[in-house]
Order: C-alpha cells, then structure tokens, then sequence
C-alpha cells in the first residue's frame, strides 16, 4: 500500500506508471493543501517502499508548454512517455526525469501529430512504441423513446456536429 497517496489528491482520476527501475510510481495529483499553488497539479514519484511522495516539476513544465492535460503512461530509461493535448484530442509526448532525483529535465517534446487520439499503450526494449489510436464519441444524438417500452418512437436527431470530446453523464429524467 502507498500510504503517502491518501495525502495528495488527483485532479483527473487516478492514473500512474511505473518508474523503469519499478521502484516507485509517477501520478499527476494536486499539491498538499498547505502548499503554494496547491491546486495546480504535478507529478509526483511515489516510492513503493512506502517513503514520501517526491514532486518532479512536471506540471511546471507542462504549462509552461501549454498543456492542459498530461498523463504518465510508460517509462523508460529516464524518458516518459504521456499523453497531452491542449484540445480535445491527445498525442504521444516525452519528457525526461533523473532517475536519481525524479525532477524534470528539460522541455516536454511531443512525438506524434495525427488527428485521432494517440495512447502510448507498450515499448519495447529497442524503443519502439505501440499505440492505440482512435477517435471519441465526438457527437450526441437524440433517440425519442417510449416510455412504456423504451423503444424508439421517432426519428433519430444529431445534435452536435462540432469534433469536439464530449461525455455525457448518465442521468435520468425527462
């Protein structure tokens, strides 16, 4: 159990990847509460062995790129690989880490450019890269239901048509 990750919140869910020596995991979460700019999230290296959290600097480094969203997905080396995107979509990004002392170093640098999400899901020990690419629910339609029998009873209705994400949450009612 990773007794220091109650004391941190996360800002997106919970995400994390392991460190390459698997020794620790990396997480973005808030900063402690007590902390100056305590609602701005970083990415912390959480020791497996239970020892305190250790801040990277990385979401210093992500806003100063201008990324809205930056998740660790894999490590190698001292090279992580995220997910980032200012939009709706995100690509494959990398940034490097002392594995010494877990801080950034240098700037992020994204890696793929396509139009479709891209996910770095695997890599292999030459360094290539597996991704899973695709798209979102981009668009919300209407599906007039009975409801007596919740089957269709009219025309089904676009109504977005914009390529941004969108998620709907589940909610009953009219």
């Amino acid at each position: 159990e990773l007794s220091a990750w109650a004391r941190l919140r996360a800002p997106l869910g919970y995400f994390a990847a392991w460190t390459s020596d698997s020794r620790y995991v990396l997480s973005p979460m808030l900063k402690p509460p007590e902390a100056a700019n305590a609602e701005q999230p970083d990415w912390f290296a959480f020791p497996v062995d239970g020892g305190n959290p250790v801040a990277t600097g990385a979401g210093a480094a992500m806003r100063a790129a201008g990324l809205a969203l930056a998740i660790p997905m894999l490590m190698t080396g001292d090279r992580v690989l995220f997910l980032g995107g200012t939009t709706g979509r995100t690509n494959t990004w990398e940034i490097h880490l002392s594995p010494s002392s877990w801080r950034v170093q240098g700037a992020p640098h994204q890696l793929t450019f396509g139009t479709l999400n891209e996910i770095p899901v695997s890599i292999s020990a030459s360094g290539s890269v597996a991704l899973d690419i695709g798209g979102t629910s981009t668009d919300f339609y209407l599906v007039p239901l009975s409801p007596a029998t919740g089957q269709p009873i009219g025309v089904v209705r676009r109504l977005t048509q914009d390529g941004r994400l969108k998620r709907l949450w589940y909610l009953s009612g009219d």
